[in-house]
């Protein structure tokens, strides 16, 4: 029988990126009208995101507000952990990246303050990490933010991996003050001028 499919010999949606197998290429499962196997990749190398079928991006709902809280819980120490009524209050700031069945697989919010917009609570679910989501969620936020002529503001404890989509790391001074935050916390800024990085709109 096929890798990823029922015990009644029919295909089912798949909340989670295929595996890898040992013997070859990495393959490209498909949601397919009627039972066949699935199609093989030429190429050993990871698929990109819109080729595996899978998520799509777009702003969050009432139904989304508990998986929203438990990715948050489950980043606790690199993002800040939000209460369910806090999330449902701020629901319009979050945009998420859902898979075929409407599981949350990644998450991030976008908070208009009057000094600065701020990238926050940027978090992919393990199972969904090295696939480009965080990326397509940094790059859909940067987007509305110059286009609203404003640079993008954000802090995270993994500086690098911002630098290497065009933020720029700020003096120690532009870390805000929170409670509960962790030392070793980073402020960097993408400029509106950063030419932006190609990427797909997945919405």
């Amino acid at each position: 029988r096929p890798r990823g499919w029922g015990p009644q010999g029919s295909n089912r949606e798949l909340d989670h990126p295929p595996q890898r197998r040992r013997d070859g290429p990495l393959p490209l499962t498909l949601l397919l009208p009627s039972p066949a196997p699935p199609a093989r990749l030429d190429s050993p190398t990871r698929p990109p995101l819109r080729s595996r079928g899978a998520l799509r991006i777009g702003p969050a709902s009432s139904d989304d507000t508990l998986q929203i809280e438990l990715l948050l819980r489950s980043a606790r120490g690199s993002c800040l952990p939000l209460a369910r009524d806090e999330i449902r209050r701020r629901l319009a700031e979050f945009e998420v990246a859902r898979t075929p069945s409407g599981r949350v697989a990644a998450c991030a919010a976008l908070r208009h303050e009057a000094e600065r917009i701020e990238l926050r609570c940027l978090v992919v679910d393990p199972a969904w990490r090295g696939t480009g989501t965080g990326r397509a969620l940094v790059e859909r936020a940067a987007h509305k933010t110059h286009a609203a002529g404003r640079d993008l503001f954000c802090v995270s404890r993994n500086p690098s991996w911002f630098e290497a989509l065009g933020f720029v790391r700020l003096p120690p001074h532009f870390v805000p003050a929170r409670p509960g935050a962790e030392r070793g916390r980073h402020a960097l800024i993408r400029r509106r001028e950063t030419p932006p990085a190609t990427f797909e709109d997945y919405s």
